[in-house]
């Protein structure tokens, strides 16, 4: 899901469903209203979403109790994981890409050491490309 999420219809009935409060309380209970960041105790503790991977259906570990000094912190941390994970993404489709029109569907990926530097060229090319507003 992206950065818009915390917008969304879906994100809003969550986090005010009963559900959601309940767990709320019950890791404050669990973790004695403290951080789980700086570990200090406070009164004004929220949850966070490591991620948004299961909206709606998280596990303890997509989720973390911080203060209200931590969770922007907390906040730009998701952000840039999200972008690390997508351009991950984004580089395993240029890969898939480059190698089907090389190999055909058999999609052998790297079978030589110039494979590597080939695809590199490749995707620098489409950089390139892409910034003088063209498509490859």
């Amino acid at each position: 899901m992206n950065s818009d999420v915390r917008h969304s219809a879906e994100y809003k009935r969550v986090i005010n469903s009963p559900r959601w409060r309940k767990l709320r309380e019950q890791l404050i209970h669990a973790y004695d209203s403290v951080c789980q960041r700086c570990k200090k105790k406070s009164d004004k503790l929220s949850l966070h979403h490591k991620n948004y991977e299961r909206l709606g259906k998280e596990r303890l570990t997509d989720l973390e109790l911080v203060c209200e000094n931590c969770h922007p912190s907390a906040d730009e941390e998701r952000k840039r994981a999200g972008q690390d994970s997508r351009a991950a993404a984004s580089y395993d489709r240029a890969q898939k890409t480059y190698f089907t029109k090389k190999f055909g569907e058999e999609n052998l990926g790297y079978q030589t050491p110039n494979d590597e530097a080939q695809f590199a060229d490749w995707v620098t090319r489409k950089e390139e490309s892409r910034n003088q507003g063209y498509s490859e």
